[in-house]
């Protein structure tokens, strides 16, 4: 038995409305349904399960702890959600930094990502593995961070031993996201 079709829609809509209505987290009981209500921030989702209403009255303090450990779930995945995104972004701007003080196009750090990926995706990487390749490749010239601006924007061609400077950004490079 219990809430199908149509009765469904209508039983979830009433209970989402019920939980954003309120601060608190609770527990409510309709029929042989238990609604357990995850509110965090802005976001709302609602867990239904059916059962014996006496199993809900019997359970109902495991029942608390239960909810609260899903919504300590929820809280973790945005907030690592939120995390990865700042640091995808965070890669990116210093990756175009860079790229502006050695007066490279703006395009190039996105060009240096999509052909890093595709470069991995042939190479047999996962798909996964590819698409961090391309979040941390515009970070591939952080090292000219040390490169004197004189050795840098030098015109014409690098002598001896401004090429050795120019070409230490890479070891450079490597000491700053070592274990990164």
């Amino acid at each position: 038995e219990g809430i199908i079709g149509k009765e469904l829609d209508e039983f979830i809509s009433c209970s989402v409305d019920d939980v954003t209505s309120t601060k608190d987290r609770f527990i409510q009981v309709k029929e042989e349904e238990f609604l357990i209500p995850v509110k965090v921030n802005k976001s709302v989702g609602l867990l239904i399960v059916h059962c014996p209403r006496s199993s809900i009255e019997e359970n109902i303090e495991i029942l608390d702890i239960f909810i609260r450990n899903i919504t300590i779930a929820y809280e973790k995945v945005i907030l690592l959600n939120e995390v990865r995104d700042t640091q995808k972004e965070i890669a990116y701007r210093l990756g175009e930094v860079v790229e502006t003080r050695s007066k490279e196009s703006g395009s190039h750090v996105k060009r240096v990502a999509e052909i890093s990926r595709f470069l991995a995706s042939k190479y047999g990487l996962p798909p996964e593995h590819c698409e961090k390749i391309k979040l941390a490749s515009p970070l591939h010239d952080i090292g000219k961070i040390a490169i004197p601006d004189a050795v840098l924007n030098k015109p014409g061609k690098l002598d001896a031993d401004e090429w050795v400077t120019m070409m230490s950004h890479a070891s450079v490079g490597e000491e700053i996201l070592r274990g990164s």
